[in-house]
């Protein structure tokens, strides 16, 4: 099944906004797994949309145009469809009475421009839009079914997970495109270059392929297989894993955090974070069910003191804690180090000493700040899984005693 994503904007086209639908829409055929083949961004001019909906309608067997259904002279996506199928725009009396019940529930007049959004191809089917103005509609251009869709994201997405996929389940090309799967590792902890090469080695069958996706502080490897034996699959998932299974944080779908707050479910944690950097770590501490964070900025404070009594001025035992400091100045023993530099370290219930790391993470700004939360959860996690906590980070430089890696 070859599925398609058409644009429009020029917006888009020239860089001012960024096409999340279209990073949007990836995923979710993902989800069903499908490979989207093809994505086009076209601009507002009504010969180039004709043209392309006229071109892709002959490729494709599904295209799924975004934008381009609203009220002003630049919304063009219901004009240029309707001259790739040689119809005629006909008013809807569907679409028209949504458009003044939509002003009318919030008490406002329609401006009279806003018709336009009812005129539609005459064969046209409506996707209903509760979440805005414009209807999305359904026609077909050629041989293809396109799937028209508002650009604003509140009112594509409902329309995609409502409509839109349901649709492309119930076409009959999809039980052939089901043959093709979809599996997902995500990585964290080595750079998209090194794991291709690590990955070289792999001698995969025609009926495999590997893709990449960069999604900070971590990776996405694809790996999707078109009519692949069961044999050819298990061989290639085991070399996989091989490779680079200690870099492996989640696989097929990513439970990363769930993991976690799993393994710490009943605990007490606390985490104290003295490494001045406000850290971000709210989606760790919303899978922790009894946490207490605390950021401390006042360099007045006995740090080690505030760490090692604020339990207990607290009247709480915490089974497991946190410590963030950064690298203290003027240690001779590190001669290459500059701010970035963070001990993290770990005690049980008892303040004893679990493991510590010293990391150099080669960041700045905001970026440091996620990779040194996501690194933090990620010393839980393989804490709490007996996985060795010590593993060497491709991308992070590291300082700490170490225990064998694997």
């Amino acid at each position: 099944m070859k599925i398609e994503m058409i644009s429009t904007g020029d917006e888009i086209l020239t860089g001012f906004i960024t096409d999340t639908n279209a990073t949007y829409l990836s995923a979710k055929l993902l989800d069903i797994h499908i490979k989207m083949t093809r994505r086009s961004t076209v601009g507002d001019n009504l010969e180039s949309l004709v043209n392309i909906f006229e071109e892709r309608g002959k490729e494709a067997d599904i295209v799924i145009v975004n934008g381009g259904l609203g009220p002003t002279t630049d919304d063009l996506s219901a004009e240029a469809a309707s001259l790739a199928m040689k119809e005629s725009l006909v008013l809807f009396e569907e679409a028209k009475n949504h458009l003044l019940s939509w002003y009318d529930s919030r008490n406002r007049q329609m401006p009279s421009n806003n018709i336009k959004q009812a005129y539609l191809p005459q064969s046209a089917q409506i996707i209903p839009n509760p979440n805005g103005t414009a209807c999305g509609f359904v026609v077909r251009i050629k041989k293809a079914l396109f799937f028209f869709t508002p650009g604003v994201p509140h009112e594509f997405k409902p329309m995609i997970e409502n409509f839109v996929i349901p649709k492309i389940l119930e076409h009959p090309l999809y039980v052939k495109a089901s043959q093709e799967q979809v599996y997902r590792y995500f990585i964290f902890g080595i750079g998209e270059s090194n794991l291709d090469k690590l990955l070289e080695t792999i001698n995969l069958p025609k009926s495999i392929h590997l893709g990449y996706r960069v999604d900070y502080p971590y990776l996405e490897l694809k790996l999707i297989s078109e009519n692949a034996t069961e044999t050819e699959y298990t061989r290639t998932t085991t070399q996989i894993e091989r490779l680079v299974g200690k870099y492996i944080i989640a696989s097929d779908f990513f439970d990363f955090y769930e993991s976690i707050g799993n393994s710490f479910f009943n605990q007490n944690v606390l985490i104290y974070d003295k490494s001045g950097l406000s850290l971000d770590l709210s989606d760790l501490l919303k899978v922790l069910h009894f946490n207490t964070y605390v950021s401390i900025k006042d360099e007045q404070k006995d740090s080690m003191e505030i760490f090692s009594n604020g339990a207990a001025q607290a009247k709480v035992i915490y089974t497991f804690r946190v410590c963030i400091f950064k690298y203290p100045v003027g240690l001779n023993e590190v001669t290459d180090f500059f701010d970035d530099i963070f001990i993290i370290s770990f005690y049980d219930k008892n303040n004893q000493e679990l493991f510590s790391r010293t990391l150099k993470l080669h960041s700045k700004g905001a970026t440091l700040k996620q990779l040194l939360s996501f690194t933090i959860a990620d010393l839980m996690r393989r804490y709490a899984l007996d996985l060795n906590p010590y593993v060497q980070y491709d991308t992070i430089k590291d300082y700490s005693p170490l225990n064998s890696d694997n």
